[in-house]
């Protein structure tokens, strides 16, 4: 796993990227039921802005709809949590560290830049769906954010303090284990 990080911290492939990302999509759109945005064949830059556009066009409906948002979050959670756990186990991850690090790989590649402190406090400086999402789809979507790292973790809750969609100038949490 050491190895792995210290490599793709340097460089990550497109075809690993890429194939990241697309179970991030569909398990996103299992999550809200409905087809994955078309992605294929486009930039890696224009799928990222599908899925921002999907996941926003989404999360607007449910609450628009004022179906239960409570439960379509939940359920993101627990897709994103499988799916964390599945790479937590594939990359040999064994420590909150490395947890840490790979995530920071791994978000990276959709334009979130965010750093940890040793007591688990997240700052995340930079997120490129801040741009499309108001402050309720961030809550809404944030469900993800919380299955992965609780997942590549192996258990601990994700609580944010405050949201650049709140009119932060960065979102802040707590990863409590």
């Amino acid at each position: 796993m050491k190895l792995f990080i210290k490599l793709a911290q340097l460089y990550l492939p497109d075809f690993y990227k890429r194939k990241i990302f697309k179970q991030l999509v569909y398990l996103t759109a299992r999550a809200f039921q409905c087809a994955p945005p078309e992605i294929q064949g486009f930039s890696f830059p224009q799928s990222l802005r599908k899925y921002a556009e999907f996941t926003r066009n989404e999360a607007e409906k449910i609450i628009r709809e004022n179906q239960n948002s409570l439960i379509v979050r939940e359920t993101l959670f627990q897709e994103a949590l499988k799916f964390g756990k599945s790479l937590r186990k594939k990359y040999f991850i064994k420590s909150q560290a490395e947890a840490f690090q790979f995530a920071r790989i791994l978000y990276k590649q959709i334009e979130i830049d965010f750093t940890v402190t040793s007591d688990h406090e997240i700052e995340i400086s930079r997120c490129f769906f801040s741009q499309f999402y108001s402050n309720k789809v961030c809550e809404l979507i944030s469900g993800l954010d919380e299955g992965v790292l609780g997942g590549l973790s192996g258990g601990g809750v994700l609580k944010f303090r405050q949201k650049i969609t709140d009119g932060a100038k960065y979102c802040q949490a707590i990863f409590q284990i």
